[in-house]
């Protein structure tokens, strides 16, 4: 076949959708010829080896397009031209969910993100040649849609990692301290988190020492839990279990899907290394009296911050979030 009737060239007169679809679709077709290329070795391979004596120098390229079902397809595309702009991660999360109407999981999930992935790598080889700055913005907000997008299919998948705490017995709450002797989650509620979340964080907090919480997780290689609002802001507590009668309440914040996994993963590690760091600790003094008066102004203090009618200063819904 031709070259010409593969790829397709680009024309001035074209929009930034069309160039787009066009560098899409050549892309494609690149990975379809590709595949018929590595077809045609595999062959060749294949007859050379029933041939005795012979030079096999030819090697097999296992690389092969990724295959999709019409089904896969359908959900990718759906995924692919929803409109996120100015929702809510919860929102984000809702509407994806209904776009697999049912049939959630996670080899579905992993087969979506790997399409969105591509689109990723390709989105991002064409802001490299893109000469135009208003197309080049385009691209960044289409890359930028698509980690949303595949950030927002591992918060889903997390979900069927999460369990709740029924227990009849209320608990006794503990804060892990900074090295300086402060409480960590206090601190974090006072300067990064917007007081319009804090009748959430009293709940999520109230639950824990009621023994009764849902929506916990335990996270891949740390130390310890997170409890998060289910619906809602993307509100997380961390904690850990010190016995079956206390907690140990490490920090709160706001995770957005859209901050990157950076932040996100460098706080979690840092977090970990300071919990792992006085866990013993508090395991051994969770029974002391004074240690235990002395937590339970901590939580005092807390929930007084929480409940407060007039929080003093002006209301930053722009603190920082991990």
């Amino acid at each position: 076949m031709a070259f010409n009737d593969y790829f397709q060239s680009s024309t001035p007169d074209l929009s930034f959708e069309e160039k787009v679809a066009l560098f899409k679709s050549n892309s494609f077709k690149a990975i379809e010829l590709r595949s018929q290329i590595n077809n045609s070795q595999s062959n060749k391979l294949a007859r050379v080896q029933a041939l005795p004596n012979e030079d096999k120098t030819i090697k097999e390229d296992t690389t092969k397009p990724i295959e999709t079902s019409p089904f896969i397809k359908e959900i990718y595309d759906r995924i692919s031209i929803l409109n996120i702009n100015s929702l809510e991660e919860y929102e984000i999360l809702e509407k994806i969910k209904a776009i697999f109407s049912g049939n959630l999981n996670s080899i579905t999930i992993n087969k979506i993100k790997l399409l969105l992935y591509k689109d990723y790598i390709l989105y991002s080889k064409m802001l490299l040649s893109v000469e135009n700055e208003k197309d080049a913005l385009k691209l960044q907000n289409l890359i930028s849609d698509i980690l949303i997008k595949i950030e927002a299919l591992d918060e889903i998948e997390e979900l069927e990692n999460e369990e709740d705490y029924e227990e009849e017995s209320p608990k006794k709450l503990f804060f892990l301290l900074s090295e300086s002797g402060k409480v960590i989650a206090l601190e974090s509620l006072r300067k990064d988190i917007p007081t319009e979340y804090y009748e959430d964080y009293k709940k999520l907090i109230l639950a824990l020492k009621q023994g009764y919480a849902k929506g916990v997780k335990k996270l891949v290689k740390k130390s310890y839990s997170e409890l998060k609002i289910r619906r809602g802001p993307s509100l997380r507590l961390l904690f850990s279990k010190l016995d079956n009668d206390s907690y140990l309440i490490i920090d709160v914040f706001v995770k957005k899907i859209d901050s990157g996994d950076y932040l996100y993963n460098n706080q979690l590690n840092n977090l970990n290394n300071q919990h792992l760091r006085a866990k013993d600790t508090y395991k051994a003094r969770c029974g002391e009296e004074d240690f235990i008066k002395e937590h339970e102004g901590h939580l005092s203090e807390i929930l007084t911050l929480l409940t407060s009618e007039n929080l003093e200063g002006e209301r930053d819904v722009n603190r920082r979030s991990i």
